[in-house]
């Protein structure tokens, strides 16, 4: 069953001015996060469904343990208030978290 994009509350979504997400329907590979005061230095936590597309897992395709998401790449892209983009990338270590760095978004 799909698990639906949520912001972990506590994680400074206030601090950022969190607007919302796009809507993300089990398969998709997008999400959209809409901010109002995102400034360097501070952070998001969220959680989402990921879809696992191996076919030997440690729990089947139902569950993606720390091994199999370990080393996947997360990137994303700043668009600033004047249109200005900046891309950032990550990858992901086996606690689920990636860091994403590289932009400028000031």
């Amino acid at each position: 069953m799909p698990e639906p994009f949520g912001p972990v509350m506590g994680a400074g979504e206030s601090d950022i001015g969190f607007l919302g997400a796009t809507v993300v329907n089990d398969g998709d590979e997008q999400v959209t996060l809409r901010f109002s005061d995102f400034q360097p230095g501070r952070e998001f936590m969220f959680v989402i469904d990921v879809d696992d597309r191996l076919e030997n897992s440690d729990f089947g395709q139902a569950v993606i343990s720390g091994d199999e998401i370990d080393g996947a790449g997360a990137e994303a892209v700043l668009t600033m208030k004047g249109g200005r983009r900046s891309k950032v990338k990550g990858v992901f270590g086996t606690d689920g978290r990636a860091l994403l760095k590289g932009g400028v978004c000031a």
